[in-house]
């Protein structure tokens, strides 16, 4: 995200004309990114762009999805038979952690510990890295969404086979396949960590722990191996966008400063 300035007026009544103070983001634990709600959109817009825009690449990277998807699609039915038949306490245990792991109503709160966390131990990055990880989740989350509603894909569960496509507009969750919420929410957020941590441990400790949601949406009977390539495809690209964006942001900075004329001051935010 380009940088940007928000000047706030505020009005305060200072009996001596003008009081001014600064802080800078290293003294108030400010996180090393801040996203703004139209840089946030405009992230969303950049996570959903108009095809007509993409490059070569973008082009060939879609279509070796959607052909490795539609390969995928012809073993659909072989691929649940081997998971169901590989059951053991060893696979459960993987497949409810994994499950869990890329469940919303934990992901969010872990989100948001993440947050707090970094707060409390005026650690920047780490806050960064929450909200970086909340707008991969958000932006991932709207795709997923948006085709989930256009295809209406059966669920393996529901018995109805790997070809029942029920169209647009279905309501209930039986009918909500693909792609998969689960692997799409914690691909995006491993993603956007491993962007901001190029060179690291995170990456490779971030996949690894989202392969365990691929497995498990499999295992539950939830997802068709052919649900989940186009939402780690997804996940990738909306984590990607996040992460490049919070990584390239400026930090967050402010400052209290007397107006013309005194009676009054402006605080600046910065990011």
């Amino acid at each position: 995200m380009k940088r940007r300035w928000l000047a706030a007026g505020l009005v305060m009544g200072l009996a001596n004309g003008c009081v001014a103070a600064s802080a800078q983001a290293d003294a108030l634990g400010a996180p090393d990114f801040w996203p703004s709600p139209t840089g946030v959109l405009e992230d969303m817009g950049r996570m959903v762009q108009n095809p007509t825009t993409w490059d070569e690449t973008a082009w060939l990277w879609a279509g070796a999805v959607g052909l490795g998807t539609v390969a995928l699609h012809q073993y659909d039915g072989q691929i649940r038979t081997w998971i169901r038949s590989h059951d053991g306490t060893p696979q459960n245990d993987v497949a409810r952690f994994g499950n869990a792991l890329g469940d919303g109503l934990n992901l969010v709160p872990l989100i948001g510990l993440g947050y707090v966390g970094g707060w409390l131990l005026e650690d920047k990055t780490v806050m960064g890295d929450a909200l970086a990880a909340a707008e991969a989740y958000l932006g991932s989350g709207v795709v997923t969404v948006a085709l989930k509603s256009m295809t209406g894909r059966a669920r393996p569960y529901t018995g109805q086979g790997p070809n029942r496509w029920h169209g647009p507009f279905q309501t209930g969750s039986d009918v909500t396949s693909f792609p998969s919420g689960h692997a799409t929410s914690v691909v995006a957020i491993a993603s956007a960590l491993a962007t901001r941590h190029p060179d690291t441990w995170v990456g490779p400790i971030a996949y690894s722990l989202a392969a365990t949601t691929l497995y498990a949406r499999m295992h539950h009977d939830k997802h068709w191996a052919s649900d989940l390539l186009p939402a780690v495809a997804i996940g990738y690209w909306t984590g990607r966008v996040a992460g490049e964006q919070s990584s390239s942001s400026q930090a967050l900075s402010w400052q209290v400063a007397p107006l013309p004329g005194g009676g009054e001051a402006v605080v600046i935010w910065r990011w």
